[in-house]
């Protein structure tokens, strides 16, 4: 593997870490906007399924996570 680009040594590590900041803020407004869904489908309907729930919020969740945990890593790593 060679070195770094010139054009990208150009670009800040708190540009990097604030771009996963805003991606991990966008993913939780959409996992709270599909947990609302959620509790909307479960008051909605008279027998909601606790499978489609699940299958809902385990991707929701994960995802979220997932986000927050690749900003903190990246804030830690290049210690910005």
């Amino acid at each position: 593997m060679g070195s770094e680009p010139d054009w990208s040594k150009q670009i800040s590590n708190s540009n990097i870490c604030n771009w996963f900041f805003a991606f991990a803020i966008v993913n939780a407004v959409l996992a709270v906007v599909g947990i609302l869904g959620m509790v909307a489908y479960a008051f909605g309907v008279k027998n909601p399924s606790t499978i489609t729930l699940l299958i809902t919020l385990f991707p929701t969740v994960i995802s979220t996570v997932h986000f927050f945990f690749w900003y903190l890593l990246c804030s830690r790593a290049l210690d910005v």
